[in-house]
């Protein structure tokens, strides 16, 4: 995927311009809603066997005030169930900065790149028991998104 971001490098500048689209200064925020946990759809290369795959539900938390992405939800590899992080592009991570402020507003958020729904009633978006958001199978995280 071109463009994806491979470390964790610092993004505070992608959240401070998306803030200001928004009208938001870092000393708007409350300290108790500054952080916003929001979903992408995430690249996975498992660095111990080298599978890549894809979820529409890769999570992150984002901390508005302190203007940093703060932590990434891992899914396990399907074949050697190694731990891995999700990677985004700079466009992905500037709708994660916009979903995470639209959320702490109370707003609605609409993909713009895509407007129709990752999750389809027949087919699970991925395994839970691979899916440290989903508690490893105690529950679906994408879920309460469509409730």
């Amino acid at each position: 995927m071109a463009g994806t971001i491979l470390e964790k490098e610092n993004l505070s500048a992608v959240i401070y311009r998306r803030m200001q689209a928004h009208q938001l200064r870092p000393q708007d925020i409350k300290q108790n809603n500054a952080c916003q946990v929001v979903y992408n759809r995430g690249e996975y290369c498992c660095f111990h066997c080298h599978r890549t795959w894809m979820s529409n539900f890769s999570w992150i938390r984002v901390n508005l005030k302190d203007q940093r992405f703060e932590y990434r939800w891992k899914m396990k590899c399907q074949d050697c169930l190694a731990l891995n992080e999700p990677k985004f592009t700079i466009p992905q991570f500037e709708e994660l900065a916009d979903m995470a402020i639209c959320w702490y507003k109370g707003e609605d958020y609409t993909f713009p790149r895509t407007k129709t729904a990752a999750y389809r009633q027949f087919r699970r978006p991925h395994l839970p028991i691979l899916c440290e958001k989903c508690g490893w199978g105690a529950t679906e995280c994408w879920r309460y998104v469509y409730q």
